[in-house]
């Protein structure tokens, strides 16, 4: 192996960039072959190079479009329901000191806030993220609820 190769096998970093390499190398070998057949092989070799250039085509497709992280490399990092009940817990414990000073009123808007907040963020791209962000807004609004019914059935703040 030349420098040059094991320069080529280093930048390749992602399952996209392998694709790429295995077109390039398949284009090659394929492409060099026809060039020294005629007639009826040279066409076979030709249509064999364009099929297997289009069935990668449609499997990096088909991996965009049910998993996307694939292609860039990253693991998927499964969202546990559980997590996200658990994290909406600790986040209304968090929040709950800091708007307990509030009216009833502006503690809910408060809480109906973050609730927009978590389930429209940008940064939740795939349906199992966008799932894990509601779960999460449900979790703390529910554990807002929560509070303020046993606060009300206490009578430590006027019932509505």
């Amino acid at each position: 192996m030349t420098s040059e190769d094991v320069s080529i096998i280093k930048a390749i970093k992602t399952p996209l960039g392998f694709f790429s390499l295995i077109v390039l190398v398949m284009q090659s070998v394929l492409g060099g072959l026809a060039l020294t057949l005629s007639g009826t092989d040279r066409t076979f070799l030709l249509y064999a190079n364009t099929g297997i250039f289009i069935l990668l085509i449609l499997l990096i497709a088909a991996i965009s479009a049910f998993r996307p992280e694939a292609l860039w490399g990253k693991r998927y990092i499964d969202l546990e329901e559980s997590f996200a009940v658990g994290l909406g817990e600790e986040l209304f414990n968090a929040l709950d000191g800091s708007l307990d000073n509030l009216k009833e009123t502006d503690r809910e808007e408060a809480f109906r806030q973050l609730n927009g907040m978590i389930t429209s963020t940008q940064h939740a791209h795939s349906r199992k993220s966008k799932k894990f962000a509601k779960i999460l807004a449900e979790s703390t609004i529910r554990r807002a609820k929560l509070k303020l019914e046993w606060q009300k059935t206490m009578g430590t703040i006027e019932k509505s």
